[in-house]
């Protein structure tokens, strides 16, 4: 959706009219920190456009910023065929396998982040901001090798570190996580406020 090369404005216009017209006033967009990475100014110009076509049909919008769920080796470039009878067959994770597992890069997530926050701190039109899809699922059927081991826990720390780097940018709007898990321990986890600001 968001590659340069495949923007679709009218295809954007024909579904936020589809979604006003059926009575959305809100929809939860996914973005992925390789575009931010590859051309920022670019990224912000096609969200922008994204957020005026919204705006004209009366719909404000959740970002989501990382997403734990689906293929965990995403790429720039064409993306692979959708595969028929597959929920989400095309979908990629952010930032996934790589740079999960591997916290010596987490900056390009920092600078990702807060660069997107900052931008669009205080646009009415951004009405919360979802930082992290699902962090930890396991999502075993998206792995062809082996899911990194620890891989709750590796998800756990970078969304202890988007939450702080969140709160240092202090937008306007509320910020959630998205969890998927039903443990105790883990929703305890993510729930206790005061680990994350650490």
């Amino acid at each position: 959706m968001w590659q340069g090369e495949t923007f679709d404005t009218e295809g954007i216009e024909r579904e936020l009219s589809w979604a006003n017209k059926l009575g959305f006033n809100t929809m939860r967009v996914f973005l992925h920190h390789l575009l931010w990475e590859q051309d920022s100014t670019g990224f912000i110009k096609r969200i922008d456009k994204y957020l005026e076509i919204s705006g004209k049909n009366n719909i404000k919008t959740m970002f989501v910023l990382l997403d734990d769920v689906w293929n965990p080796d995403p790429k720039l470039g064409k993306q692979p065929e959708p595969k028929k009878n597959l929920h989400n067959s095309g979908w990629v994770q952010s930032p996934g396998r790589e740079i999960l597992t591997d916290s010596t890069q987490w900056h390009i997530i920092e600078g990702y982040v807060k660069g997107i926050i900052t931008h669009y701190s205080n646009d009415s039109r951004v009405v919360i901001w979802d930082l992290y899809n699902e962090p930890g699922n396991p999502n075993g059927s998206s792995y062809k090798k082996l899911e990194p081991a620890n891989k709750k826990k590796h998800s756990l720390k970078l969304l202890k570190k988007v939450y702080k780097w969140s709160r240092e940018v202090n937008p306007s709007q509320p910020i959630s996580i998205g969890i998927w898990t039903s443990v105790r321990k883990e929703l305890d986890d993510m729930n206790d406020i005061h680990q994350f600001t650490r």
